[in-house]
């Protein structure tokens, strides 16, 4: 059983069950066609809904019913120019023709197909660059690795301890000798330093300088001598 709620619908339904109950539905003036076995068995025409049913659902004043009965014979194949349905451009109906492709049709493929290819190759290069990426950071991280190797190993090979007996073990082929502390003296072990005659003048200068600042202490006079300071 089968509702339709259009012409167009039911329309198709009508056909299918005439075309598979073998129902002669060609021109009379035409030679009858082969009879084929048939699928179905028409169970009466269509039913529509009355004035009370269309009063209790308005929905149902364009429904038809249309029912069938399946027999045992097997089924066919199903060939859609019985439902005399226009034939649409690019698309392929058992029984309506070849497919044709229109050329926009084509346009839009290789669209597609270009569009396809260049997001493969932009995948590709960005995953290179990525990689690229990646093993010049191994790489810096090798070598700051090596670097902090390379340190340790310095500071080992450095020590004091070990330079010591470096000294010590290798004396006669380098001629090394350890410095001594006898060079220390204290400051009563130093030479004096010798004077000349700019040293005499400004330190006169500045003796008289400071005699003048001070006040006459009595009735002594302020008397300044030409004494040389030692």
């Amino acid at each position: 059983m089968v509702v339709t709620f259009h012409s167009l619908e039911d329309r198709i339904v009508k056909r299918f069950i005439a075309d598979r109950a073998d129902v002669a539905t060609g021109s009379r003036h035409l030679p009858e066609a082969h009879a084929r076995t048939a699928t179905f068995r028409k169970a009466g025409g269509g039913v529509t809904a009355d004035d009370a049913e269309v009063a209790a659902n308005p929905r149902a004043r364009s429904a038809r019913l249309r029912a069938a009965i399946r027999t045992d014979a097997p089924a066919r194949g199903g060939d859609f120019s019985i439902f005399g349905l226009p034939k649409l451009p690019g698309i392929n109906l058992p029984g309506r023709g070849k497919h044709v492709f229109r050329t926009s049709d084509i346009v839009l493929i290789a669209v597609m197909v270009s569009a396809a290819a260049l997001t493969y190759k932009t995948k590709r290069e960005a995953e290179d660059q990525l990689a690229a990426v990646q093993k010049i950071h191994n790489q810096i991280r090798y070598e700051e690795e090596t670097i902090d190797l390379l340190k340790a190993d310095w500071s080992l090979l450095t020590q004091p301890s070990r330079l010591q007996k470096l000294a010590e073990l290798y004396k006669s082929q380098l001629a090394l000798e350890p410095v001594s502390a006898r060079q220390i003296v204290g400051l009563s072990d130093l030479p004096a330093k010798a004077l000349d005659i700019q040293d005499i003048l400004k330190g006169r200068q500045d003796s008289m300088a400071d005699n003048s600042d001070k006040a006459p202490s009595g009735d002594k006079d302020p008397v300044v001598t030409g004494d040389i300071a030692q």
